[in-house]
């Protein structure tokens, strides 16, 4: 029972820190999207929401401090699950990093495909490959690594 409890509490923190690091960010987009569902029969002003949540995305895409922190905060409540991706030297991409590092924290793999600019259809494909490999690596973290690439999250 207390082990359970502590998972929920890990649990419970990384999605406080996710949403802290992310939350204004999703804000402004949401509410960039009621706009646009207000507005959506003006083509002008449609085309300026399109523009700014372009740039919202781009600059979330972009945020190497932000994705510091996300990193820590998966390394801390995530029982070190960068880390120990880092630390078999698996030749992965930088956007299969990414995929990983959003994996661990939790996001939807909606959320993943916007962030790392794939389809829904390839984002299976490259979680696939980046467990290939880590099943590759013989390590002893390789079934607490994959479970946590293998969330089906909408």
């Amino acid at each position: 029972m207390e082990v359970a409890c502590g998972e929920r509490s890990r649990g419970d923190g990384m999605s406080k820190v996710v949403d802290r690091l992310y939350r204004q960010r999703f804000d402004d987009i949401n509410s960039l999207c009621e706009l646009y569902y207000e507005h959506h029969d003006s083509p002008r002003y449609v085309a300026k929401i399109i523009a700014d949540v372009t740039s919202k995305i781009e600059a979330l895409r972009n945020d190497d401090n932000t994705l510091r922190e996300l990193e820590e905060s998966v390394n801390n409540f995530n029982n070190g699950a960068m880390a120990k991706l880092r630390a078999l030297n698996l030749s992965l991409t930088e956007r299969e990093q990414r995929i990983a590092l959003y994996s661990f924290a939790g996001l939807s793999n909606r959320a993943i495909c916007m962030l790392v600019e794939c389809r829904a259809e390839t984002l299976p494909k490259i979680k696939y490959g980046i467990r290939e490999k880590i099943k590759q690596s013989n390590s002893s973290d390789t079934e607490f690594l994959i479970s946590h690439l293998s969330s089906k999250k909408h």
